[in-house]
């Protein structure tokens, strides 16, 4: 199975993403047509974050090859073209920073119009006419959906007459088949032919690659930074020994489930059993106004409770650091240190989505694996349960994971803190007790089964299974 990308035009450093809106091209242009952090910055000072990217990411397992359009064509004034039957290709459209304007919001960049409106009629032509030629979205990035998006998606296809099966979108969310069916459902779209829909998560390779090269001692980069990292290791385990503390929580952006997280601790007056960093004074911050209080909580004198506790926190503890001070420049990747792990038992996972839609995993949730340590995830339902698809153990009974099955996140929010406080009243005698016992059949095992998603191969094969099934209904086609 081939597998190519397809782009509108060339430059000497490279395609021009797809679906870029040309009015806008001045920061692109400034920078030689060169896609770099000089090109970003200019793009976000000017007009907004640019709105699409046109690298593969996690798809690049099964990219053969890159071609303009022109390429399939048999020459300038010719409008006969030339595909082999046995070669997909992809017209690809990755929505980044600005996915808004993407998809044409009001108020970007973009005047209203989706991606479709910046395809050549020629690209069109040729999804329009040839079977193995899709449009491909490719969100795989994030997790994080607008269900506006499907909308957006079946009104412009229909406006420039592309089928809707010649279309592919493909997002970190593996809600992803509940949340088409959900937009068809609010905005009322009766289409009997639907888009292609794929899930792909970009982050368990990713950073299972990273933490096993810490582990056997190699040196990572990521962003241009170079930090001494560190990853636990069987031998770093002291299983005689009982730690400080029980709970582990890191908090970088301050999104609603984390603050309000924070907020409960405190109420119940639990700081003292957690490493714990959050950064109340920080612009990545969520603001807690009564409106964004209100859209996530329903009960009304427990929105005034937390507003009213916020602001006690913020006089009285506004900051906490575990291992870095600056937790504005802490990034997911490049910034790992085993020794909080050794000195704590069970990790608080708050990942990025929990009240957003999307089933979404960020690098986050390999990363208690990757130290050798039980969690609580702290994120969208039925996350343990995509986890144990992919071969991981979780730590059911002695954590009660009912939480997982409940969709409405307010209730599953308190579930989860009400689980903490019950795990909070335990002495820590007795988790030191349950860790030592599922130390190696869990722990280890969920590590060593982590380290295998680091592998290439591996990796390359459930991108191209997730393909075959797509394209052909069956994984077994060589």
């Amino acid at each position: 199975m081939k597998i190519n990308l397809l782009y509108d035009y060339l430059t000497p450093y490279g395609y021009i993403p797809n679906g870029l809106n040309p009015n806008y091209l001045g920061p692109l242009v400034k920078n030689n047509f060169k896609i770099d952090h000089t090109t970003l910055d200019e793009y976000e000072n000017t007009v907004g974050a640019i709105s699409v990217m046109g690298g593969p990411g996690v798809i690049f397992p099964v990219i053969d090859k890159s071609y303009t359009v022109a390429d399939l064509y048999m020459g300038f004034d010719n409008d006969e073209y030339v595909v082999e039957e046995d070669t997909s290709f992809l017209y690809v459209v990755a929505p980044y920073g600005g996915a808004s304007a993407t998809f044409g919001y009001e108020g970007t960049y973009n005047e209203n119009k989706s991606f479709f409106h910046f395809i050549s009629k020629n690209a069109i032509n040729l999804v329009k006419e040839i079977p193995n030629v899709y449009i491909f979205v490719n969100y795989a990035s994030e997790g994080t959906v607008d269900l506006n998006w499907y909308k957006i998606i079946h009104q412009d296809a229909k406006k420039f007459g592309v089928p809707l099966n010649k279309i592919i979108f493909c997002i970190s969310d593996y809600f992803i088949d509940m949340n088409y069916n959900l937009a068809k459902k609010i905005y009322g779209i009766k289409d009997v032919e639907n888009i292609n829909l794929l899930y792909l998560s970009w982050s368990l390779h990713d950073k299972a690659k990273e933490m096993l090269e810490i582990h056997n001692g190699g040196k990572t980069e990521f962003n241009q930074y170079k930090n001494e990292c560190s990853v636990v290791k069987q031998s770093d385990i002291d299983l005689g020994k009982i730690r400080n503390k029980k709970f582990l929580m890191y908090n970088r952006r301050l999104r609603p489930h984390r603050l309000y997280s924070v907020i409960h601790f405190d109420k119940i007056n639990i700081l003292d059993q957690f490493l714990l960093s959050y950064d109340i004074t920080s612009m990545q911050m969520y603001d807690m106004s009564p409106d964004n209080v209100e859209m996530h909580i329903e009960d009304k004198e427990h929105q005034k409770e937390l507003i009213k506790h916020f602001y006690k926190l913020k006089k009285e503890k506004p900051k906490q650091t575990i291992d870095y001070e600056d937790l504005e420049n802490v990034w997911g990747f490049n910034f790992e240190n085993k020794e909080p792990y050794l000195n704590s038992y069970i990790h608080i996972t708050s990942e990025t989505n929990f009240f957003e839609i999307g089933g979404y995993f960020s690098e986050k949730t390999w990363k208690p694996i990757g130290h050798l340590q039980p969690f609580i995830f702290m994120g969208p339902a039925n996350g343990l349960k995509e986890m144990k698809k992919l071969g991981f153990k979780t730590f059911s009974p002695y954590i009660c994971e009912d939480y997982d099955n409940e969709l409405d996140p307010e209730k599953r929010f308190n579930m989860i803190i009400d689980e903490i406080e019950r795990l909070s009243k335990i002495p820590i005698e007795e988790i030191h007790e349950w860790y030592k016992s599922i130390y190696e059949n869990v722990l280890v095992y969920n590590q060593k089964k982590l380290f295998e998603y680091a592998d290439y191969k591996v990796n390359e094969k459930l991108v191209q299974d997730k393909f075959k099934q797509l394209f052909y209904g069956n994984t077994e086609l060589t």
